[in-house]
């Protein structure tokens, strides 16, 4: 990724530009110049051009693609907390190079290392290793997709370093800081932590679940923040960054609980239509709805956050709208969902077969009698049930085994079963329909014999 440029009267202070990037000038004579390319829309097409105090040189425009490739990784060692590591480069192209990925191991052992990658220039990628994540010395390898200027065409690329050593990494405990407790008063969080030398010179982020604070203070074995909504309720695990001269180093995480305790304001009346507040009362709340470790939810539907009116101890969240029974029959107000139910039977294992969609293959009961296939719906929801379609197969002898005894029934709570209607002198092979004229509504449905010759649909 250097050119050098060999002549005469160059004058001095020699800078390179591909396009707008200016380049890094590695060396400037008179009579030599040497410019690292590090900054580049395109590695197969670009211009180059070097200025100094007395000229401007004659323009090069590149035929040949610069070769992209891996030189090596930065640190070699780090924390199994998380790591920001520099990989070094040659010829990514800003507008040609996406995808980015840091791995290790090949084919399905591959294992991805990064939380956060970057593309910081055509010779810089960084990568934030993933929390917890321990790894044994192994060389990395860079994976992007390339986009060709020249074919019109994309390609994935996996590069590796030519001498494996320099694209070696491991995380060590030595090189992990370490929370050994924690401590809140209020809205401060002070971590302590061993194994890191911590001075004034580094900045400092404290994290508790996915919020951050900025440290207050610092000694040599811990450090305080404030975390002006509170702390989110639930388990949530805390760490401490360090960055110094663009290291950064993440700690092991500690977890720590919070009890959810919240309680609503005031009883609620609100309409099916919803847009009503909710307001439920406990410290950290909103700062758990903001960094989305806390949702609220009405029968099973998300809530929206008000978060302009909520605080610290308060989060505001409005009611979903609803569609239910009464809005549909009283409205119309109809909402396409799907909405799925607990399949039991009498004999067990057998109640799917009735809802599998392949009318030759059938729930039966070949020896137990007082047998069923029910559907339950989820607590707090019915199944609204305007018609009953259901197959018959071949049928033996009907008015013995199946008249008045093949019956379907509902019930509120799965223990008290009410009659619905019972096969009748029109039941035949087939399709057999049945249709109420008052929608039912309750939260199961079965179809039931006491005798087991019935038990087939």
């Amino acid at each position: 990724g250097v050119v050098t440029i060999s002549g005469s009267n160059f004058g001095a202070n020699a800078k390179g530009f591909i396009g707008s990037y200016e380049q890094q000038t590695v060396s400037s004579t008179s009579s030599e110049v040497k410019i690292k390319l590090t900054k580049m829309d395109d590695n197969e097409k670009f211009s180059f051009v070097v200025r100094t105090d007395s000229v401007n040189l004659p323009s090069l425009n590149v035929a040949k693609p610069l070769t992209q490739a891996l030189l090596g990784v930065s640190p070699q060692t780090g924390s199994s907390g998380g790591e920001k590591i520099t990989l070094s480069t040659v010829g990514l192209g800003l507008k040609t190079t996406s995808g980015l990925d840091v791995s290790y191991g090949t084919g399905a052992s591959a294992v991805s290392i990064c939380q956060s990658i970057k593309l910081v220039d055509s010779s810089t990628v960084t990568c934030v290793t993933k929390n917890d994540l321990a790894i044994t010395k192994t060389a990395l390898k860079l994976t992007f997709t390339h986009y060709s200027s020249v074919t019109g065409k994309s390609i994935v690329v996996t590069l590796q370093c030519a001498t494996a050593t320099n694209c070696e990494y491991e995380t060590t405990a030595a090189a992990t800081p370490t929370v050994t407790s924690i401590s809140k008063a209020s809205n401060k969080l002070t971590v302590n932590f061993n194994n890191f030398s911590l001075d004034s010179s580094y900045t400092v982020k404290l994290y508790y679940g996915k919020a951050v604070a900025s440290s207050d203070s610092i000694s040599a074995g811990s450090t305080t923040g404030t975390f002006t909504k509170m702390f989110t309720p639930g388990v949530a695990p805390v760490r401490v960054s360090f960055e110094k001269n663009n290291r950064l180093t993440f700690s092991s995480k500690y977890d720590e609980t919070v009890a959810l305790s919240a309680t609503i304001a005031s009883s609620i009346s609100c309409s099916w239509a919803g847009g009503c507040n909710i307001e439920l009362n406990q410290d950290g709340l909103t700062t758990g709805a903001e960094t989305g470790d806390v949702s609220v939810e009405v029968c099973g539907k998300a809530s929206t956050f008000r978060l302009s009116d909520s605080t610290a101890n308060k989060l505001v969240a409005w009611a979903p709208s609803y569609v239910n029974t009464h809005s549909l029959e009283t409205y119309f107000v109809e909402q396409p969902t799907k909405i799925y139910g607990t399949v039991t039977s009498v004999p067990v294992d057998e109640g799917l077969k009735a809802f599998d969609g392949v009318t030759n293959v059938m729930y039966k009961s070949a020896s137990d009698n007082n047998c069923y296939v029910q559907v339950m719906f989820p607590a707090g929801k019915v199944g609204r049930l305007q018609k009953v379609r259901y197959f018959m197969n071949r049928m033996t002898d009907k008015m013995t085994n199946f008249f008045e005894k093949l019956t379907f029934q509902s019930s509120t709570d799965g223990t008290t079963w009410t009659d619905v209607f019972k096969a009748d002198v029109n039941l035949r092979e087939g399709w057999n329909d049945k249709s109420f004229s008052t929608a039912l509504k309750t939260q199961y449905y079965r179809f039931f014999s006491a005798t087991k010759e019935a038990c087939q649909i």
